[in-house]
């Protein structure tokens, strides 16, 4: 078996700085959308609800019942005012995934490449200076790949494309990516190569 060329990556100028974190209010984010439905078919009181008025509404999807209450949102009712009118009041909703909503419509509602994302794949990663001595911000030198803004793409974007360089080049890269709902970092694993 021919084994394949390796090349050498090649690094952008400059780094890229994990942002301060901040805490967002999930009930402030939920009351600034109206909300398209799914009612189940199966479950008349099960509510999956996505956001009508931004292009990534699939940051944006919240399930839940109108009848049993649940524990999400500190088990708080939450009204949901709908496009075209009217409202549905659920019970401790919980805020959902893009998979989840696509499994629950059998296919038929997919907002799985509706998520705004930007973050950096690099092959360094050290703690930020400066930044006193509980800071866990890291800065990423020898970058590869890093957005200068929010990019509309599938949740896992960056990930998977530093999973994909890992194997193209068979060497390990850290990642960032942040979303609207909070951020990821890591590194990837070269897997075994074929000889």
């Amino acid at each position: 078996m021919e084994q394949s060329q390796k090349t050498e990556p090649e690094y952008l100028e400059g780094y890229f700085d994990e942002e301060e974190y901040r805490m967002i209010s999930g009930i402030a984010e939920q009351q600034m959308h109206e909300y398209h439905a799914w009612q189940s078919p199966t479950r008349p009181d099960i509510y999956w609800l996505w956001s009508a008025t931004v292009v990534n509404s699939g940051d944006y999807v919240y399930t839940g019942s109108t009848e049993v209450h649940q524990e999400g949102f500190g088990g708080r009712n939450m009204e949901f005012p709908l496009v075209g009118g009217g409202s549905v009041i659920l019970k401790g909703p919980w805020h959902a995934g893009s998979g989840g909503l696509f499994t629950a419509t059998k296919g038929k509602i997919d907002l799985r490449d509706r998520h705004h994302t930007y973050g950096c794949i690099a092959e360094e990663r050290e703690p930020m200076p400066n930044r006193g001595h509980y800071s866990h911000q890291q800065r990423y030198t020898k970058l590869v790949h890093k957005d200068e803004h929010w990019i509309l793409g599938t949740f896992d974007r960056i990930e998977a494309l530093a999973e994909e360089l890992t194997q193209s080049w068979g060497r390990p890269f850290y990642y960032y990516s942040k979303s609207q709902g909070g951020s990821i970092a890591g590194r990837t694993r070269v897997s075994e190569i074929d000889s």
